[in-house]
């Protein structure tokens, strides 16, 4: 997918972890270099206060458009997030089920998990490009 001339910034949060933020930080690197035009910048959240400022800023719509969540706490929050589209619902074929289930709600995928961070990503439902931040997010999950 090939982002020229489109002028997108995404932003993502995950809780304070170095290597966490180092991992993805290198894949935020490599996606941007693969898709001109597109910015991404990794925030990290005080991990005390990481799941009520996360669920505080996806309620009120200032979420990032990518956000670090753990599994057992998808389901509870499908109101403020986007369903995956049907791409990457395809691309999620490849990884391991057991670990996709718990991103599964009613049937519906809401993220992926990844291995650089506990639990997996999700996107909110208001991203601005929604199909970028889903993108992004398939690029992390299996690269």
């Amino acid at each position: 997918v090939s982002y020229t001339h489109l002028d997108v910034y995404k932003r993502q949060w995950l809780p304070q972890d170095e290597t966490a933020h180092a991992a993805l930080q290198a894949a935020a690197d490599a996606y941007t270099a693969a898709n001109p035009g597109v910015a991404v910048t990794i925030e990290t959240i005080d991990p005390a206060a990481y799941d009520q400022t996360v669920r505080d800023a996806l309620g009120a719509g200032t979420a990032a458009d990518v956000v670090a969540l753990s599994p057992a706490a998808v389901c509870g929050l499908v109101g403020q997030l986007a369903a995956a589209p049907e791409g990457i619902v395809a691309a999620a074929g490849a990884i391991d089920p057991a670990t996709l289930a718990p991103f599964q709600c009613n049937g519906v995928l809401y993220g992926l998990p990844i291995a650089a961070a506990p639990g997996g990503l999700t996107v909110k439902a208001t991203a601005a490009a929604p199909g970028v931040a889903w993108d992004f997010v398939r690029f992390v999950a299996t690269n």
